[in-house]
């Protein structure tokens, strides 16, 4: 399956190719760029394992 093969793009490696959207533009700055807040939020959110998998093994 494609979806988790790992693939290059540019200079960046993925695992596989899930990608989250960033899912706000609150943090910005008056240029759009995002601070070191946001980054880490993002970070720390795509360590986590994904909702579709945490409740699979609820069950």
């Amino acid at each position: 399956m494609k979806l988790l093969e790992k693939i290059q793009l540019g200079s960046v490696s993925l695992k596989n190719r899930i990608a989250m959207a960033a899912m706000t533009r609150g943090r910005t700055d008056s240029n759009g760029l995002v601070g070191g807040m946001t980054v880490e939020y993002y970070t720390t959110k795509g360590r986590r394992r994904p909702a579709v998998q945490r409740s699979h093994q609820n069950q």
